[in-house]
């Protein structure tokens, strides 16, 4: 799993590609929050446009959303948007929502698209 970071004044987003893996996911919010220009309130948005997910499992998601529920909530994200354009991985996305909004003060929503979620994101 790739990505790439692009911090942008009041959020960050996270462009990944190739094919999803559950260590990618760790290492990819922990290279978010560890950068530079991360601070508390500070908003995600997470571009999986060119994610192939078809490898994941619902164990996976489970795993994914465990972790970064810890971290997101430990680091003072103020609000995840999530950009899956795709039916797989938009579907596997609400269902790591519904894994992380029991208990998790982070906001978080699922978008098809990069500009919806810079909209909700920034407002």
């Amino acid at each position: 799993m790739n990505y790439e970071i692009t911090f942008c004044e009041d959020y960050f987003l996270v462009v990944t590609s190739g094919a999803a893996a559950v260590a990618g996911f760790r290492e990819m919010l922990s290279a978010v929050l560890e950068h530079e220009h991360w601070g508390r309130g500070k908003s995600l948005i997470s571009d999986h446009s060119d994610l192939n997910a078809s490898q994941l499992n619902v164990d996976d998601v489970r795993r994914i959303a465990q972790s970064s529920a810890e971290s997101r909530s430990k680091y003072g994200v103020r609000r995840h948007a999530v950009v899956a354009p795709r039916d797989l991985e938009y579907g596997l996305s609400r269902m790591w929502l519904a894994y992380i909004d029991d208990e998790n003060p982070v906001i978080s929503r699922v978008f098809r698209s990069r500009e919806d979620a810079i909209a909700w994101t920034s407002s």
